[in-house]
């Protein structure tokens, strides 16, 4: 299965490294619907105005990896939106939404982050209904940016092969109109939601997979590396505020608390 499940309305949704997506009644444990999407899922969904969004990879067959961002209607599992052009890698990294702006951002392997605009719910009964298998997408989701990561810092990645992209692995942060997310070459990024400028790049001394959480009272993004080193990043100055050594490496996602930050390693 994928990283976590995503639950609204008493449904819960995830992935599995079959390429499935489920949807599973929380109260019995039910099936209520299974969508095959491609080859692998390997991020977590996230559920937003009565669609499911979500990564997915395929490629096996090609030995080719590529990847893309579903909408799917929460309630039916029927496609409603798949992004076009693919993001050129495995999306291993789940997508974030900022709900009053109505914005959806995802990442992959190749390094590339976009943005999208989220259409009204209903678009699809306009549309003239949701497209089904391998249908033109009916419910358009406008472009509003790519950003493809530079290749920074050439250093081994979590699997000792040096990285020929800067791959993003973690799942996207959103906070306060910055898309928060760390690379595979050792670096930390903040981008601009509405245009994809970078307000931030912060370099830290071995590769990111682990997820982002921001203290929002104090503007610190936490994070961790693929060493033993876990940092506190000021968002508003763009440093380092601190880092200290946890003992082992970090690739699951920090929880902010009200007088403390919890990792695991």
């Amino acid at each position: 299965a994928s990283r976590r499940m995503a639950v609204a309305d008493g449904r819960a949704f995830i992935g599995d490294y079959a390429g499935n997506l489920y949807a599973l009644d929380v109260p019995s444990g039910a099936l209520l619907w299974q969508r095959d999407l491609g080859d692998t899922i390997g991020a977590s969904a996230v559920v937003f105005d009565g669609r499911v969004y979500v990564m997915v990879e395929f490629g096996r067959r090609r030995a080719q990896w590529d990847g893309r961002l579903y909408a799917l209607c929460a309630q039916t599992g029927l496609i409603v939106w798949q992004s076009t052009p693919t993001f050129g890698g495995q999306p291993h990294s789940s997508p974030a939404i900022d709900a009053e702006r109505r914005l959806v951002c995802g990442g992959a392997n190749s390094g590339v982050c976009r943005c999208y605009r989220i259409p009204p719910h209903g678009r699809e009964a306009a549309a003239g209904g949701p497209a089904t298998g391998g249908a033109e997408p009916e419910v358009v989701h406008e472009l509003l940016w790519h950003f493809k990561a530079p290749l920074m810092n050439t250093t081994f990645d979590g699997g000792g092969r040096d990285p020929h992209e800067a791959s993003i692995k973690g799942p996207i942060t959103i906070w306060r109109g910055l898309v928060i997310f760390g690379t595979v070459d050792r670096c930390v990024y903040a981008l601009d939601l509405q245009s994809g400028a970078i307000r931030l790049r912060v370099d830290v001394a071995a590769p990111v997979y682990s997820a982002v959480a921001v203290d929002d009272a104090l503007g610190l993004a936490y994070v961790g590396d693929m060493e033993r080193t876990f940092y506190a990043i000021d968002l508003r100055l763009g440093n380092i505020r601190w880092r200290s050594d946890v003992g082992g490496k970090v690739q699951g996602g920090p929880m902010v608390l009200r007088n403390a930050v919890l990792v695991g390693s």
